[in-house]
């Protein structure tokens, strides 16, 4: 068999397998505006199969064989995908979903199944999935399915027993939500067809660089086993495995020692970063807002990552003094800002600060918005971008909140001002928040309860308005009971609310969590109206 023979189109027959697989993942996970990635894509059927249910989702399918990404790559017309040769550990990116299928095997060539687990880990957001896809020793127990396996581990492939993968996940930030075994009904290939199949799978091993193995020694080894078992079968049963990455979050905060705490998770913070920092724009630059989170440590992060930094007053100014980096001005007051720069006002959708556009060409244009799934202001905010006079400028500042955009939807958004705004303008990307999802908790302490009526209060020592500013926080640990409670900020202002708790169990001086901590929060982090100030934790 020579290198012209291979076919990417001989795995095709397990596509069944892959549609059973999307099914089943859909059905416990929502893969609506994700980020996925696709470990070892081989012919690209998998990735093209999920671009196509969820075109809301960015799909990035990597593999080690350039033959079968250069085959994904001329067979792909789907916009929301990408194909590139490449190795998971080479990627410098996160992302909410990874799959693996049939690929565990194949990294094993070279690797621990622990190490791998916490290699890939890194590369999946908090919260996020790895789908695993393969086959194990304990799933079988026909004679003709363990020569397949015994024969595949002969050509360089590993395997393990699905007990050994449960105790090396004990040992990660995994944890199995979902497990099924496929019986993927392949047929026996005969003797003369398991001594092609023997050849022609060694011969992949050309393609992805790996050791290589005598086929004929292989052959004469197991032709006697296949021989009395009238032949082999592979890839017959296949097990499913959703593991979630999970934070130990509750464990982390149940370790602090503070009545009232804001914690941060630098790692979380880091792993976003990751996740935007990879966009498909050109010339495309960052920079942090400082009023964000004004914060020696936060401030590094950022500077290390090669962002700018962006400042609303000189108070702001003065803590980034010590970098030496470009900075830019978001001062709404214009008393810090100079000639060559604009902030513009965009009648109708933008924010009150700014100025009506003069016709003059400016260095620096900032616009100031918060970017969201409606196409009609989409569509306004690049009407006035394309109608900017370019000739002296050098920045596009786009500043404001996109948190409710996709990856995708972001991406896409970005490539059509990319499309309107000169090739030697650079866009800046002027975001605080996005970069802090699922990196903020509050940690308070009940300290009165009253009953009005029907209606229990319950008084934390907390702030709605100063612990968790612009928020949406979210309880994680209290406890499901018998009664409603309004739980409360403990100061005089009447809406100081955090919200209705319903069906729980809340007690005197009982610890509660509260997540999704906008960063925002540690700017407003004062001891107003009696309130301690809380202690802040940034931790890795």
């Amino acid at each position: 068999m020579k290198k012209k023979d291979f076919d990417p189109n001989n795995y095709n027959k397990l596509n069944n397998l892959r549609k059973k697989i999307i099914k089943d993942t859909s059905s416990f996970i929502n893969m609506d505006n994700k980020k996925i990635i696709e470990i070892g894509s081989g012919n690209g059927n998998f990735s093209k199969l999920l671009s196509k249910k969820f075109n809301s989702s960015y799909i990035y399918g990597i593999d080690i064989v350039s033959q079968y990404i250069d085959f994904s790559k001329k067979n792909n017309n789907n916009y929301n995908i990408q194909f590139e040769k490449k190795n998971i550990y080479d990627v410098d990116s996160t992302y909410d979903i990874a799959f693996m299928i049939f690929s565990m095997a194949e990294l094993l060539k070279n690797d621990t199944l622990e190490n791998i687990l916490n290699k890939i880990k890194d590369k999946i957001l908090c919260n996020g999935y790895l789908i695993l896809v393969d086959e194990f020793f304990d799933d079988y127990s026909e004679e003709c399915d363990l020569i397949g396996i015994e024969v595949m581990q002969k050509l360089g492939y590993k395997y393990s027993n699905y007990d050994e993968l449960k105790n090396i996940i004990d040992n990660t930030n995994f944890e199995i939500i979902f497990t099924k075994v496929y019986d993927n009904k392949q047929k026996m290939t005969n003797i003369f067809g398991s001594k092609l199949q023997i050849f022609y799978e060694n011969k992949l091993n050309e393609f992805d660089d790996t050791k290589k193995y005598d086929s004929e020694l292989i052959w004469e080894t197991m032709k006697d086993k296949i021989i009395k078992a009238d032949g082999m079968r592979t890839y017959n049963k296949s097990r499913l495995i959703i593991l979630k990455k999970t934070n130990n979050i509750i464990d982390k905060l149940c370790t602090l020692k503070s009545d009232l705490c804001l914690y941060y998770s630098l790692s979380t913070i880091k792993d976003n970063i990751k996740y935007y920092k990879d966009l498909k724009i050109d010339n495309l630059e960052y920079a942090f807002p400082v009023k964000t989170f004004p914060n020696d440590k936060i401030l590094n992060l950022f500077y290390i990552n090669n962002f700018y930094f962006d400042v609303s007053n000189k108070n702001e100014e003065k803590l980034i003094r010590k970098y030496k980096t470009l900075n830019f001005y978001s001062d709404p007051t214009m008393s810090i800002r100079n000639n060559s720069y604009i902030r513009l006002y965009i009648h109708n959708i933008g924010s009150h600060f700014g100025m009506s556009y003069d016709g003059k060409s400016y260095e620096i244009y900032h616009i100031h918005i918060s970017l969201n799934k409606d196409r009609k202001i989409q569509k306004k905010m690049l009407e006035v971008i394309a109608s900017l006079n370019y000739n002296k400028t050098k920045y596009l500042d786009i500043g404001g909140s996109y948190d409710n955009l996709s990856y995708l939807e972001f991406n896409l958004f970005l490539s059509k001002i990319r499309n309107v705004v000169p090739k030697k303008v650079k866009i800046l990307i002027e975001a605080g928040s996005m970069w802090f999802k699922d990196s903020g908790f509050l940690v308070c302490k009940v300290k009165s309860i009253n009953s009005i009526g029907k209606i229990k209060f319950a008084y934390v020592n907390a702030s709605r308005e100063l612990h968790t500013k612009w928020s949406i926080p979210k309880y994680i640990n209290i406890n499901y009971g018998d009664n409603d409670y309004i739980i409360c900020g403990a100061t005089c202002y009447e809406k100081d609310l955090f919200f209705h708790a319903y069906n729980t169990s809340i007690k005197y001086d009982d610890t509660i969590y509260f997540s999704n901590i906008e960063p925002y929060s540690y700017s407003f982090n004062t001891d107003f109206n009696g309130i301690n100030k809380a202690e802040v934790i940034i931790d890795e």
